[in-house]
């Protein structure tokens, strides 16, 4: 996994994303609620996760998720839902749509990268 993220940063560097993306180096564990609460979104690259914890505290927290395309993240946490007639912040566009994104899946370095260009 070390590999994968220092690749993943290389990535970032090569492409300008770090304009949108400020890494934390020894952050502190006792609040990390307070460093969420300033963040838009929550990145979790695990492959193969059966159920992220820090995927469900970034969605409590308010942030959007990018979570990989495998596994719990995919089939049980970062999934479609249904909107109905009391959904908040409904808008236009979904007035057509039957269902609404809860965050966004990526499968590689690269798409996790153009995400955050967004």
């Amino acid at each position: 996994m070390i590999y994968l993220e220092l690749k993943a940063l290389k990535y970032f560097i090569r492409s300008n994303v770090e304009q949108n993306v400020e890494l934390k180096v020894n952050v502190n564990l006792d609040s990390p609620t307070s460093l969420l609460s300033q963040s838009l979104v929550g990145i979790s690259m695990m492959v193969d996760e059966h159920f992220g914890i820090s995927i469900v505290k970034f969605m409590a927290l308010g942030l959007i998720p990018s979570v990989n395309r495998l596994g719990g993240p995919l089939l049980d946490i970062v999934v479609k839902l249904p909107i109905t007639e009391d959904s908040p912040n409904k808008n236009n566009t979904e007035q057509q749509a039957s269902t609404r994104d809860t965050g966004h899946h990526a499968n590689g370095i690269v798409k996790y990268s153009a995400q955050l260009e967004h």
